[in-house]
């Protein structure tokens, strides 16, 4: 399993090699964060996915679409835990 982590960079110049560099390209995306357990986040992306269908937006689900669900790694690695034990999510 690979975890890709996206930084919005200024300049090139000191990337190191052994970092991989991507471009996002450019159009509109939605952005939110919470902390709670998985009843919470069922929430927040039923509130998102309301949110986009009032609004007009849709979900790029075309294959390459950029789906990014960011996870803390500290104090532990989400990734190494089965998806259904995790009770909180930040």
């Amino acid at each position: 399993m690979a975890v890709k982590v996206g930084v919005k960079v200024s300049s090139w110049n000191e990337i190191p090699d052994s970092l991989e560099r991507i471009e996002i390209p450019e159009g509109e995306y939605a952005v939110t964060r919470f902390q709670g357990d998985r009843e919470r986040l069922n929430t927040i992306y039923d509130d998102l996915f309301t949110w986009m269908e009032c609004n007009g937006y849709e979900r790029n689900t075309t294959e390459g679409a950029y789906w990014i669900e960011s996870n803390r790694l500290k104090p532990v690695n989400p990734f190494d835990i089965p998806s259904a034990e995790i009770q909180q999510f930040d």
